[in-house]
């Protein structure tokens, strides 16, 4: 990401800190946050304990989209203070659940909003930061974007320093930009945590988290559905069984390697895209062995690389086709045939002419 950017130009993996002091700018910023990840068909989950659907309803039609399952509002106890703790551990959990829910279900990615303010009066501060930290190895794993809100108004100077230093961008606005005072989560916990005895026993349960997260992730790598292939420099560099199987090569040395411009030019062109923004779309893939094959793909830069998943579809696209020749077949009967045809209705016991000869 350049220097500096606009609210709609996020990427997967970013967190945001917007700090207000004022109502309208606070506003501003989340619901422009909330309203690009409905619209880009992302699961949007709102943690804010002020009352915002009055204000987004003025937009879009919040409603629906609650019905949908799409936009998800929770407590700050559904999210952060599940039994009344305040434990990093199952929020990180709690949001991989949202991450692998919205992939499951067919969105685009996952969006957070979290209004932590309340962060001001709760004993255990100290562990709050602790998440927010962590926050920033797990998310480059995920598709989520999340947009962590603050009240300067509300909040001690040192602890909004804090909170700040935990946040790799800030928000002013729709802008986006590089956050010059944030430090990364070894040195912040570091920081955070000076008893070196506190200090091992963190870092010890630091590697015990993010080797789970990893092995979550392979979960997902070894799905028999999903094709998962990591490009750099623009390069075949990992890839799954299913990936082989899908794409029709026999073995892992036939793909990893290859130049993503020998597999697909519409790959390649969304990978150069995909720099700026996820892409999301539907391919008719050429096999090596002639064959084609209908695919749909997310495509999502990922640190130095990019993250394609694949599901084939041809059999869905197969029983469109059939069913849109049918449709057409039928149609051409009733269109030539020389006498009248109708429509029986055995309910109503009625008739609804089609065509009169």
């Amino acid at each position: 990401m350049g220097t500096r950017v606009n609210l709609n130009e996020i990427e997967p993996g970013d967190h945001l800190c917007p700090i207000y002091d004022d109502k309208e700018s606070k506003l501003y910023t989340e619901i422009l946050f909330i309203v690009e990840g409905l619209k880009e068909n992302e699961l949007v989950v709102v943690c804010d304990e002020e009352e915002i659907v009055s204000v987004l309803n003025e937009v879009v039609d919040a409603k629906s989209f609650i019905e949908q399952g799409q936009l998800v509002f929770l407590s700050k106890e559904e999210f952060y203070l599940e039994e009344g703790t305040l434990d990093a551990d199952r929020i990180l959990e709690s949001i991989a659940e949202y991450d692998e829910k919205a992939l499951i279900e067919g969105y685009k990615g996952l969006r957070i909003v979290g209004n932590a303010t309340w962060i001001r009066v709760h004993p255990k501060a100290e562990r709050f930061l602790e998440f927010e930290a962590k926050l920033n190895r797990f998310l480059p794993l995920t598709r989520c974007k999340i947009l962590c809100l603050f009240d300067e108004r509300k909040l001690d100077p040192d602890l909004l320093l804090k909170l700040l230093q935990s946040h790799p961008k800030v928000v002013s606005g729709q802008e986006v930009s590089l956050n010059p005072n944030y430090i990364p989560p070894e040195l912040f916990l570091k920081e955070l945590w000076k008893d070196k005895s506190i200090q091992k026993l963190l870092e010890r349960k630091f590697k015990r988290e993010f080797d789970e997260v990893e092995r979550k992730f392979k979960l997902l790598f070894h799905s028999p559905f999903d094709a998962i292939l990591f490009v750099k420099d623009f390069k075949v560099s990992s890839c799954n069984s299913t990936a082989l199987k899908m794409l029709g090569y026999r073995r892992f040395r036939d793909l990893i390697g290859k130049e993503i411009s020998e597999l697909s030019d519409e790959i390649l062109r969304r990978i150069e895209i995909a720099n700026k923004k996820p892409q999301f779309f539907e391919l008719e893939f050429k096999k090596p062995d002639g064959s084609k094959a209908y695919l749909e793909l997310s495509l999502t830069r990922v640190n130095d690389g990019f993250l394609i998943i694949a599901r084939d579809v041809t059999e869905r696209k197969e029983m469109e086709r059939k069913l849109k020749e049918s449709e057409e077949k039928y149609r051409k009967i009733f269109d030539s045939a020389p006498i009248l045809l109708a429509i029986l209705d055995r309910e109503e016991s009625s008739s609804k002419p089609i065509k009169r000869w």
